[in-house]
């Protein structure tokens, strides 16, 4: 609490009323005397919380890393379950514009993805160069080179 300019003269013409000129200088040192041990008593109230509260506050930081990343897991689970009782929720309604929208741009990326696929030419001769491998793996030693080396083109194709 700040006491301003104008609080002060109030408070002084005030105790000169009710004290008197004669006692003011007296009631004022026993006024500060007070003031100075309760601002004592004050100051050491808090050095002994402090170190209180600091070894707390030690033992509480680790407990503190362990247990956020168990939240953040309570907190994947429930909106998990959030999700899931929604979808409960949902089945037999019609579904909103929003769902509708979410479908739809999910279509459109798998008809990406499909067009992203390698052409039949490439893909046979990956299943070629495959077979070849196979083959040569079930085949005897003597006939493990000539199978490697027809798998060979195939690859040479293919990087081009």
């Amino acid at each position: 609490m700040k006491i301003g300019m104008w609080e002060l003269v109030v408070i002084v013409v005030v105790a000169m009323i009710f004290i008197g000129p004669d006692k003011l200088p007296e009631y004022a040192r026993m006024a500060g005397k007070w003031l100075r041990q309760l601002r004592t008593y004050t100051d050491t109230a808090t050095k002994e919380v402090k170190e209180i509260t600091e070894p707390l506050k030690e033992m509480t930081e680790p407990l503190k890393e362990i247990t956020d990343p168990l939240n953040a897991i309570k907190k994947d689970i429930t909106d998990s379950m959030n999700d899931v009782t929604k979808s409960i929720d949902s089945i037999g309604k019609e579904p909103s514009k929003t769902e509708q929208a979410r479908k739809a741009a999910a279509a459109e990326e798998e008809v990406v993805e499909l067009e992203e696929i390698a052409p039949e030419a490439e893909a046979a001769e990956a299943v070629a160069a495959i077979d070849a491998i196979g083959n040569a793996a079930d085949a005897p030693a003597e006939q493990v080179e000539p199978a490697a080396e027809e798998a060979a083109p195939a690859e040479e194709t293919a990087s081009v």
